[in-house]
């Protein structure tokens, strides 16, 4: 009986690495139509990066992730995380996520695709998201000029006390690294007649007006929130006709899965409930797993636990297996 077993076990293994093999041709998106890999830095807006990923993906235009986050959320990083359009993207405490795996601090994907894309998508050229290569003198994180500009506006209305000359330099010199061709007092004075929770949105909207592109009409936002299979289907559909996926998913859930070490918050630059895209697919004959490309939003970092086989430039494969334990949803584009 020992031997039956371990020949009926021995016999499954065989199958289901066949089946493995078949369902997993090896598939990489164009990079070139997405570029070199941008840096969300300190800012908690993974969606806008992952989304700006797939707009320039079907656009074939370098789309800014900080003006789609603009439109998306009514509350800039510096004064808290809250959906302009509860209705439909859910609010933090509406959330189906919120609970034992935490909140999504920035918002989703496909929900800030379908908003972006009600009043058109805006070049990086014009909304600047991260490398400033014009202030290499000072701070470029994005999280430290938006906060900047938070300062500054606070103090145009006097909500923080008088301006003062070190407040004055440092918002302009944050408003002219994220709007590089923007009339900076047009846009100084919208911040003086808008609340912060408002500004940004109008800011970008008067940067961007009558330069902003939209999706063909036949294209349609599919989000996906459904069972772990049907997720996994989605995203092996749309690579197999070259489409880029979006994923929300469990970061730390999934690098601990795919390298097996403990670590914690501290030592990692992402939040557990994350957002990035999927470029890639391959049969890795070495483990026998199907795999998949994840393009980070942390520039060319690669966790440390990763082997440079698994992650390179800001990339890393994972294993069917381990991507479908952390999936949260999948979005897409249906054409």
């Amino acid at each position: 009986m020992p031997r039956v077993i371990l020949i009926l076990l021995i016999f499954l293994s065989m199958t289901s690495f066949a089946d493995d093999q078949k369902s997993c041709s090896s598939i990489m998106l164009d990079l070139g139509k997405l570029g070199p890999i941008r840096n969300q830095s300190d800012v908690g807006w993974c969606y806008a990066f992952a989304a700006a990923d797939m707009a320039t993906y079907y656009l074939g235009k370098r789309i800014s992730a900080v003006d789609i986050a603009a439109k998306f959320n009514s509350r800039n990083p510096v004064t808290g995380f809250l959906p302009s359009d509860p209705g439909l993207t859910g609010s933090r405490e509406s959330s189906p996520w919120n609970g034992s795996i935490g909140t999504f601090e920035g918002g989703y994907i496909g929900a800030a695709l379908i908003g972006a894309n009600d009043r058109g998508f805006c070049t990086e050229a014009l909304v600047r998201s991260e490398n400033f290569p014009d202030f290499t003198k000072v701070d470029e994180s994005l999280g430290q000029f938006t906060k900047a500009i938070f300062d500054f506006d606070r103090r145009l209305n006097n909500a923080d006390g008088a301006l003062t000359k070190e407040t004055c330099s440092k918002g302009g010199v944050a408003l002219r690294a994220i709007f590089p061709n923007g009339d900076i007092k047009a846009i100084i004075d919208i911040l003086k007649r808008y609340d912060y929770d408002n500004s940004w949105r109008v800011m970008t909207d008067a940067v961007c007006r009558g330069r902003r592109s939209k999706f063909p009409q036949n294209f349609k936002v599919r989000v996906n929130k459904g069972d772990l299979d049907s997720q996994i289907s989605d995203i092996d559909r749309s690579l197999n006709t070259r489409d880029i996926v979006g994923i929300h998913y469990d970061y730390y859930g999934l690098v601990h899965s795919s390298t097996g070490s403990w670590f914690s918050r501290l030592t990692s630059v992402q939040p557990g409930n994350h957002a990035s895209t999927v470029i890639g697919r391959r049969f890795n004959a070495s483990n026998g797993k199907c795999e998949y490309a994840i393009r980070n939003t942390a520039g060319t970092y690669c966790d440390p636990r990763f082997t440079r086989e698994q992650c390179q430039n800001g990339v890393f494969w994972v294993s069917r297996t381990n991507l479908k334990s952390t999936l949260r949803a999948v979005n897409y584009i249906q054409k």
